[in-house]
């Protein structure tokens, strides 16, 4: 897919500060580390991470999956005292949404998860599983996302059946159809779905 552009957005402190927990279906996938590379640790339930410094709070991001504050803790291998912000992200699109203002500089985290949660509760997004997902299914999942008009940036997330060629002849179409629009894409394999749309 060419023109992309992936922010390296700020990360965790190596001083001992709030630790950033992206909930992910796989530990080890393309969509894993996407969100290591906008600063996130990206934990599938039931894995066990070593080596976390221990935060003074964790900030979950769900990106539409569950987990008990108690797992996650677990998972850490940090105490269930440390405290933790719920940022509750109904898919994978609105997660990056929510960790694009992430403020690492926010002390007390209460300014930042509350930027994080408004982010990921103002974008549109829609999905697609495997078994629908065509080009033109695509097509039409981004036309109703835009159909009123709104929206500055589209990003998309992308697994098979969808290939990098599917992707290149879609962001033609956006580029073509919305010129105003942002366009990003990023393939992520390990995800429940073919595609996940974000408006933004």
């Amino acid at each position: 897919v060419s023109d992309l552009r992936l922010e390296a957005l700020p990360g965790v402190p190596e001083e001992p500060g709030h630790c950033v927990v992206a909930l992910v279906h796989s530990g080890r996938s393309q969509l894993a580390e996407l969100f290591h590379a906008v600063g996130a640790i990206a934990l599938e339930m039931g894995e066990q991470i070593c080596g976390t410094p221990r935060p003074t709070g964790v900030i979950l991001v769900t990106n539409g999956l569950q987990a008990d504050p108690a797992q996650v803790t677990g998972a850490l291998g940090i105490s269930e005292e440390v405290p933790m912000f719920v940022v509750a992200a109904g898919s994978y699109v609105s997660g990056l949404a929510a960790l694009a203002v992430y403020d690492a500089d926010d002390p007390g985290a209460t300014r930042t998860v509350a930027d994080m949660e408004e982010a990921a509760a103002a974008q549109r997004w829609g999905t697609l599983d495997p078994g629908e997902c065509t080009p033109a299914r695509a097509r039409e999942l981004v036309a109703q996302l835009l159909a009123d008009g709104s929206g500055e940036m589209l990003t998309a997330l992308w697994a098979p059946p969808l290939t990098e060629a599917d992707l290149d002849e879609l962001g033609s179409w956006v580029r073509a159809t919305w010129p105003d629009i942002e366009w990003h894409a990023y393939p992520a394999e390990g995800m429940a779905e073919a595609l996940q749309v974000g408006v933004e």
